[in-house]
């Protein structure tokens, strides 16, 4: 069977395609020959067919130095479905040499053959064939003992970059006694080649333009008898746009603030939910349960008001202080007061901090004491201009006279007044109380001192 030949370049650049591994081998005939034979093989045998889905069509191609493909013969349907082991015979289309350009010959190079779908998506696997060319000769080259592997790649930041922002895309070779080197790819385009260092490689790009790319790591064995090479997954992945706005990736010291109900939950000894601001006594227990913290974080606990000292609090691998236990130091005195769980932060800085707010007691103010008034006057004071001439007399402002008897005589002020001093007297052995109440009544009075 003659493959098709369509109206295409000699050298077509492609992407490697991503797979694991290879679906099986790939039997050329010839076994060696020139560079410029065309077309570069009689025929070729795949070991199998392609895999179900993919059996709509076949394409040959050489793998080039950096990672991409040129075609060996264009895409062929004669035979399908390919379900089966197959070989066909090759037309002229194109010779090692054509298809390898400038790039450099000497060395081991896969021949691949792929199995398309009917929308000419390539399978995730091929069969393989590898030649080594050294100046204008080729040979087949014996991989059949060579050891399958495996290509992995992640990309760091994961899924999303602002633009020019630096990539770091990340191969894992498995086994990692393999030798070779990595081609880091974005569609078509290599964004450059790393060597493999205990099956791991590594570059770091800002390449990546605004938009939609399909990333994948490509493995090439230093030497295709020991080793085999391998493709990875393709990752998606996005540059964003210039005019979006990107959610901002939360600090785990910027938090909320700590009254926010999903930082802070606070039960009794028995487990029953506290409310905002409890009222709390000295003594009492209650468990804490705090949110938001770096996982498996060291938490200091200080009470305000206070120089007691309490036990550190550990957040679990989610961030969380679960049901920490705080007891009220005894003989806490009443008032406000902070119970603050704080992380800290790195070289010292405040980390994420979470406060429990409750009462002791009273937390009201005391009210102010009662006017004192001014000063403790006799049971009948002297009179405005000057007290008493006894031995305790009063004031001059109507200052209380002692026990002795008063000089002046009583104030004329009507039967009210008179009637007010008899309860005076009365009221003696209540002290100052009833004085009080009587002046800022406006019913105890003194009129001019009679000559």
């Amino acid at each position: 069977m003659a493959l098709a030949i369509g109206a295409m370049a000699a050298f077509i650049g492609l992407a490697p395609g991503a797979r694991a591994d290879a679906a099986g081998t790939l039997t050329l005939t010839p076994t060696s020959g020139t560079t410029a034979d065309d077309p570069a093989f009689q025929s070729v045998r795949t070991s199998a067919g392609c895999p179900d889905g993919y059996q709509s069509s076949v394409s040959l191609m050489l793998a080039l130095p950096d990672g991409t493909e040129a075609f060996l013969a264009p895409s062929d349907t004669g035979g399908a479905p390919y379900k089966d082991a197959f070989s066909f015979a090759l037309s002229p289309f194109s010779s090692l040499k054509q298809a390898l350009g400038t790039a450099a010959a000497d060395g081991d190079h896969e021949v691949r053959l792929k199995c398309s779908n009917d929308d000419f998506e390539f399978a995730p696997g091929y069969f393989a064939a590898t030649v080594t060319i050294s100046g204008d000769q080729w040979t087949v080259k014996d991989t059949a003992d060579a050891v399958a592997t495996r290509t992995t790649l992640t990309a760091t930041p994961a899924g999303t970059a602002e633009p020019g922002a630096e990539v770091t895309l990340s191969a894992a070779v498995d086994p990692a006694a393999a030798v070779g080197k990595v081609s880091f790819l974005d569609g078509t385009t290599t964004l450059g080649e790393t060597a493999v260092a205990a099956g791991k490689a590594e570059l770091k790009t800002t390449k990546l333009a605004t938009g939609k790319h399909s990333l994948t790591a490509r493995f090439t064995p230093d030497d295709a008898a020991k080793y085999k090479s391998s493709v990875s997954d393709a990752v998606d992945y996005t540059v964003k746009d210039n005019g979006s706005t990107p959610t901002p990736t939360p600090d785990p010291t910027d938090t909320p603030p700590p009254t926010d109900p999903g930082d802070l939950t606070v039960t009794d000894g028995k487990g029953e939910p506290l409310g905002d601001n409890p009222t709390l006594a000295d003594g009492q227990k209650v468990l804490i349960t705090a949110r938001g913290y770096t996982a498996d974080a060291t938490v200091k606990v200080t009470l305000s008001e206070s120089e007691a000292t309490f036990k550190d609090a550990k957040a679990d691998g989610t961030g969380t202080v679960e049901k920490y236990e705080f007891t009220v130091p005894k003989d806490t005195a009443d008032g406000s007061y902070t119970l603050t769980l704080a992380e800290a932060g790195a070289e010292g800085a405040d980390g994420h901090s979470v406060a429990f707010a409750f009462t002791v007691g009273d937390a009201e103010p005391t009210p102010a004491p009662s006017d004192a008034g001014d000063g403790a006057g006799g049971v009948i004071g002297g009179g405005d201009s000057g007290g008493g001439t006894g031995t305790s007399g009063g004031a001059s402002t109507g200052g209380g006279g002692g026990s002795g008897e008063p000089k002046g005589p009583l104030a004329s002020t009507g039967s009210g007044a008179l009637l007010l001093g008899v309860a005076a007297v009365a009221c003696t052995g209540l002290g100052i109380a009833c004085v009080r109440y009587s002046r800022r009544t406006g019913l105890l009075s003194f009129g001019a001192r009679r000559h």
